[in-house]
């Protein structure tokens, strides 16, 4: 009984915050609370035991800091000037849109940041170009979703942090970096083939595209630069020695050493000491919606996990669909669930503990493969309207007429055609898994 109503609980949470607009972590804990105390006999003192402190703590961190690039104008210069520099080369177009949002998405702006500064310019300089403004907003999607996969950046945080969760500590930098290769790999291939196709498709195209000159980077947004990179430097560095050195007893300690919450607090003090950006603007661009949001649906997924019904799904996953197909499987269904929710906070928290099942009950799964084709599937759907990804792109277009056409685009050809692309990708990785 206390799985269907939590099965329920679930899909109410986000149905109801989809349907209402209210944020779907609040109805999450809301859910939490009645269902720990009428029905699994936990007091709210052991409920808050469940809530997740160090996703909370990273987050909230790591926003933090990267909203000192946000409030100075470092990141909206950066993307200019990567604009600027390429703007002889209109047939790359997709190609530059895609670098340029997978390395701002990776400097640590994240995903939504990245959409919000680069889906606009992507649609204006696709129309100047005679390019099709859709693929360009594709392009930005899928750049700043894969370098969002970081482990330094948003969406690799979270991951790390729900990787820690499972018991997967030791392999939580692989698992990460295995997520990032991939979902950084398969979009580019695609929009190699994208590109050749609308080049020798097309009779006509503009030899450069008209960009104003961008203003040099400040000081202080130099300094800001050189503050994101060195964030990254230190949280990379360690456990890259480690995986390159692991018998090195003082590399074993280091790579431990530099968290990521903690050196993004330790930036933001230094940014704020060298007057890099105001305090009360910095805070008030916190996402607390968000975080909200993961926090959440964490803590029911941590109920679900506890009351046995993660445990139960993956015990008829493992005994109904064979090991072979579990890749594809996780795919189909990280797609689904992607068409109407967020990855971060509904597909990663509810798929991930029952893969940390399915393996404890068979250590011979290889959990890199079935993480990655979650995330892949959940990628390749992100571009539906009624997704987070899908519904910024449609804000990003400039009148109604247009969004109407994109919409029936996004659904009738730009799902399908993703999601074939993600089981292809995922397919390959199990013939290259079993080959290994």
């Amino acid at each position: 009984m206390i799985h269907l109503i939590m099965i329920s609980a679930i899909a109410l949470a986000i149905g109801i915050g989809y349907r209402t607009k209210i944020n779907i972590g609040l109805l999450a804990i809301a859910f939490s609370y009645l269902i720990a105390i009428t029905l699994m006999g936990l007091s709210p003192k052991e409920l808050l035991h469940f809530w997740p402190t160090s996703l909370f703590f990273t987050i909230f961190s790591v926003s933090l800091f990267y909203n000192v690039a946000i409030t100075n104008g470092t990141l909206d210069v950066l993307a200019q000037h990567i604009l600027y520099r390429t703007r002889t080369y209109p047939n790359a177009l997709y190609m530059i849109l895609y670098l340029m949002a997978t390395l701002l998405s990776a400097l640590g702006a994240g995903f939504f940041t990245t959409m919000a500064v680069c889906c606009p310019l992507a649609i204006t300089l696709c129309q100047k170009a005679d390019k099709h403004p859709l693929i360009g907003a594709q392009a930005v999607n899928w750049g700043a979703s894969g370098g969002a996969n970081l482990i330094t950046s948003s969406s690799g945080i979270v991951f790390q942090g729900l990787f820690k969760q499972m018991g997967w500590e030791e392999q939580a930098f692989s698992l990460g970096n295995h997520i990032f290769i991939v979902s950084i790999i398969y979009p580019l291939i695609v929009l190699l083939l994208l590109s050749c196709y609308s080049h020798y498709s097309k009779g006509r195209t503009n030899s450069s595209l008209t960009i104003d000159q961008p203003p040099l980077l400040s000081k202080v947004q130099r300094q800001t630069t050189l503050l994101m990179i060195s964030s990254m430097v230190l949280v990379w560095l360690f456990p890259l020695l480690h995986l390159i050195f692991p018998n090195i007893a003082w590399i074993a300690t280091y790579q431990k050493t530099f968290d990521i919450g903690f050196v993004s607090i330790l930036m933001v003090c230094l940014a704020l000491r060298l007057k890099l950006g105001k305090q009360e603007a910095i805070l008030a661009k916190v996402p607390w919606a968000t975080i909200i949001m993961l926090c959440g649906m964490s803590l029911l997924m941590s109920l679900a996990v506890k009351s046995g019904l993660v445990t139960l799904i993956g015990h008829l996953m493992t005994t109904t669909i064979p090991h072979f197909w579990l890749p594809l499987f996780f795919c189909v269904i990280a797609g689904v669930m992607s068409l109407f929710s967020s990855t971060l906070s509904v597909v990663a928290p509810a798929l991930f503990p029952i893969i940390a099942i399915i393996s404890a009950q068979n250590p011979q799964i290889d959990i890199h493969l079935l993480t990655t084709a979650t995330v892949i599937g959940a990628l390749s759907t992100n571009i539906s309207p009624f997704s987070s990804a899908g519904s910024l792109i449609q804000l990003s277009l400039p009148n109604i007429e247009e969004r109407g056409l994109a919409f029936k685009k996004q659904i009738i050809l730009g799902v399908p055609i993703s999601l074939s692309l993600g089981l292809l990708t995922t397919w390959i990785l199990i013939l290259l898994a079993s080959l290994s």
